[in-house]
């Protein structure tokens, strides 16, 4: 484990721990010490682990492309960017391995989940060679850390919304172009999509998060949430709306 503490927050690095198997999880969570945060985000080391054990995946003895110091550089650099549009304290940052095929092939091996504000977990393939992809995808987690301060994320509306304002966010921040995710289908068939999906925008069941975003359903293609997100929040920023304020505003509407 490393650890780099900052005045707003901390980043604690466990990508070249020794992770053969759940009981080497088991033992690294017991390094997590309970914060304000929780345990990096969960109420328990038990949902910690649970997690873990599956994001992490099936070990692999893979040579790291990139250093733990410039994975630390790249995060450090990338979350200071970010604060300077919007600013969050008592941060904490962990960057933890994953050996997922789909996140090394489709998502340029670098994958993030925000648990809880001002929380951020990054899951860091050790074949990822792209330090760039690395902070926009700590851009992206950090628009919703930040998010969470103000707002929850319950419903498949909030999803898009979320989704959305953090793929803007993350191109106004430390830049780069639309994300696959984004292009994952046109402009005009993300407005088809939000027609029909309109009578379940409140739903709360998470079934339509794995429809929409992940592809669990043939009605929808892998990753649609996003692009859908990603214009709605486009058609209210030429609107005039301001990007930061949507971050903060109680409610988002459409």
């Amino acid at each position: 484990m490393l650890k780099i503490t900052r005045k707003s927050f901390t980043i604690t690095s466990f990508l070249f721990d020794k992770i053969t198997s759940s009981k080497d999880i088991f033992e690294l969570t017991k390094k997590i010490k309970t914060t304000q945060n929780g345990y990096a985000g969960f109420n328990t080391k038990k949902e910690l682990r649970a997690y873990l054990d599956v994001t992490v995946g099936e070990p692999k003895k893979i040579t790291s492309k990139l250093t733990e110091k410039q994975i630390l550089q790249a995060v450090t650099k990338s979350v200071t960017i970010c604060k300077k549009y919007s600013p969050i304290n008592n941060g904490e940052i962990f960057l933890f391995p994953t050996y997922d095929p789909f996140v090394q092939k489709k998502m340029f091996g670098v994958s993030g989940f925000t648990p809880w504000k001002s929380t951020i977990l990054l899951f860091i393939h050790p074949a990822c060679k792209s330090l760039q992809q690395i902070q926009y995808t700590l851009a992206h987690e950090y628009a919703h850390a930040t998010m969470l301060r103000y707002h929850k994320w319950e419903t498949l509306e909030d999803s898009l919304l979320f989704e959305g304002i953090a793929e803007h966010f993350r191109e106004k921040t430390v830049g780069g172009k639309k994300a696959p995710w984004v292009k994952a289908i046109s402009q005009k068939k993300s407005e088809q999509l939000l027609k029909r999906i309109k009578p379940k925008l409140k739903s709360k069941d998470p079934a339509w998060y794995g429809k929409i975003f992940l592809g669990q359903s043939k009605s929808y293609p892998l990753w649609s949430g996003y692009a859908i997100g990603y214009y709605i929040i486009e058609k209210m920023l030429k609107n005039g709306v301001n990007l930061l304020e949507l971050i903060k505003k109680p409610r988002i509407h459409e």
